[in-house]
């Protein structure tokens, strides 16, 4: 009878999304995490690129109102929206 020993690490198990995605499975909750903070630091990364790269330019462009308007019902707009709340409710408290 062989000997089945395994050499170096197995390939973790991958699989495609319809969109094209690939997912790891059975990843463990640091990999999940990990990757998500990979994935929006790439987003905001992206998104910084396309700002013109004048400070004052930057600024202007990132008040316009359609910015705006997309941030606060995006889902980062709708967290921040809920730490606003959360402190003015603790503040009115005391």
């Amino acid at each position: 009878m062989p000997h089945s020993k395994s050499r170096g690490r197995q390939k973790r198990q991958v699989y495609t999304t319809k969109t094209g995605n690939y997912m790891r499975l059975n990843q463990s909750i640091s990999d999940r995490k990990k990757a998500r903070k990979a994935e929006s630091a790439t987003e905001k990364a992206l998104y910084l690129s396309t700002l013109p790269k004048n400070r004052l330019k930057r600024i202007l462009v990132r008040c316009s109102p359609q910015r705006i308007y997309h941030f606060w019902f995006s889902r980062q707009g709708a967290l921040m929206s809920l730490k606003i709340i959360g402190i003015a409710v603790f503040i009115g408290f005391f």
